[in-house]
């Protein structure tokens, strides 16, 4: 017996889409839900996808929670290659209120494939590991000075008071009157 454990990951035409995670830790989305979000024929994505070598060799059948609260077998496909079935889509055939944000979708899959495969992805991604690095930095530096302006509150309220001690014993010698220590 397998445990699962679904966890929503998107939204599509409104629709939640969740990820089943399976007792080996792989995260799985089922087909299903998609389909009926974009509004496509569920059973032509799942002869698509059997026909498909890279995708038959990954896809599963699973229980997961279907729309209606209630447990069903679905086809499911590993988290990672969602992305290229999605691609894969004519938007011409999705509906209506979801093929802005395929399109979108599909914008970012042709920038993100040429990014990578021109070499251009390896310097986003120092470019993002030396941002992170710098907003680490900066977020450190905030933390010190918190420290120093905490730390300066400390020596300001400590300086008041040595110089109302100060005060109180200049005062004390030109009234001629000596304070006792245990009277302070």
């Amino acid at each position: 017996m397998t445990t699962e454990r679904e966890t929503a990951v998107a939204v599509i035409n409104h629709a939640k889409i969740t990820i089943v995670t399976n007792d080996c830790g792989v995260q799985l989305v089922p087909v299903r839900p998609i389909c009926q979000a974009l509004g496509i024929d569920e059973e032509s994505q799942r002869k698509k996808i059997y026909r498909d070598s890279i995708l038959s060799s990954t896809a599963v059948t699973m229980t997961a929670v279907g729309a209606d609260g209630k447990n069903r077998d679905m086809l499911c496909l590993p988290m990672e290659f969602i992305p290229g079935w999605l691609f894969s889509f004519d938007i011409s055939r999705v509906a209506e209120g979801a093929r802005e944000q395929l399109k979108r979708f599909q914008w970012e899959c042709y920038r993100a494939l040429y990014r990578y495969f021109t070499g251009q992805a390896s310097g986003m991604v120092e470019q993002y590991r030396r941002e992170n690095e710098l907003l680490a930095e900066i977020n450190d530096a905030k933390s010190e000075l918190q420290a120093a302006e905490e730390r300066r509150s400390e020596v300001k309220g400590r300086i008041r008071r040595l110089q109302d001690d100060l005060a109180a014993l200049q005062q004390e010698r030109i009234n001629g009157q000596p304070r006792l220590p245990f009277n302070q």
